[in-house]
């Protein structure tokens, strides 16, 4: 059996190295890396998502599209994990000790007939809007000092959803707290130590489900006309609609209010 589950990884690894490494292949490699608490498994899943990330950024183009172009900007001046921790009460993860931080891969864009930015503080629909486009293939160059960066496509969103919950997460079990039992507990806590030193998971609602990115995430930008100023929807690890308000001035932008959380 040993030599069968050997045989079986050597596959996977050539699969890998050949640059064939498809979601189905990815997801086996993970599950055994767990099964057999293999670091050298885990490593090969981890490093070839990073292989991907690279490939796919370098492979990108960026549109000329001004909006598109500021986009990219201003998000790479925006990121910082651990910069906006919000609630003193709470505990973040400390992602400076992750191997890898997980950025999200797409965002969405409004850019305002106008330039007063008041009435973005009142609503976040409904705008007169020149603009509204949302990027699904969105590859910021994020350099950390010691992080290598990994881009949390549908495909490897769709792995870990998978890894932690298999067929539970396809029925929607996983929101109903009489099936979430102590040993399912248990069992997802494990996997998610099991990733501790590669990536960092913070609690989702539901307490038994993962936030795969490493916050803060962006939802929306909202640019005025002339993109001299923006307001952020973001999340951190513990609070959706948050806003917060930036000005450019030449090339940095920076930060006009404090942030504050949108009452829905």
């Amino acid at each position: 059996m040993k030599i069968i589950t050997t045989l079986f990884i050597v596959l996977i690894l050539y699969s890998c190295s050949s640059n064939s490494f498809d979601e189905e292949s990815s997801l086996q490699l993970l599950e055994t890396a767990y099964k057999e608490k293999s670091s050298e498994y885990l490593n090969d899943f981890f490093n070839s998502w990073h292989d991907e990330s690279l490939f796919l950024k370098n492979s990108s183009t960026v549109e000329s599209k001004v909006h598109i172009q500021v986009t990219y900007d201003f998000f790479n001046q925006f990121y910082s994990p651990m910069k906006y921790k919000i609630y003193d009460k709470y505990e973040y993860p400390n992602y400076q000790n992750a191997e890898f931080w997980v950025i999200q891969n797409e965002i969405t864009i409004l850019v305002l007939n106008g330039s007063d930015t008041t009435s973005m503080y009142e609503q976040i629909c409904d705008f007169d809007t020149l603009v509204y486009d949302t990027l699904d293939n969105f590859f910021p160059s994020i350099n950390p000092e010691k992080q290598k960066i990994l881009y949390l496509t549908l495909k490897y969103n769709r792995i870990l959803e998978q890894f932690f919950w298999g067929k539970l997460w396809d029925l929607n079990i996983y929101k109903k707290d009489d099936s979430t039992t102590d040993s399912l507990r248990q069992v997802i806590y494990s996997k998610r130590n099991f990733l501790e030193d590669k990536i960092k998971l913070a609690k989702n609602h539901w307490y038994t489900d993962w936030y795969y990115h490493t916050f803060p995430k962006i939802s929306e930008i909202i640019f005025t006309k002339d993109y001299s100023r923006c307001v952020v929807l973001f999340r951190d690890s513990h609070a959706s609609s948050l806003f917060v308000e930036y000005h450019l001035k030449g090339k940095q932008w920076n930060r006009f209010k404090k942030i504050y959380q949108l009452k829905e």
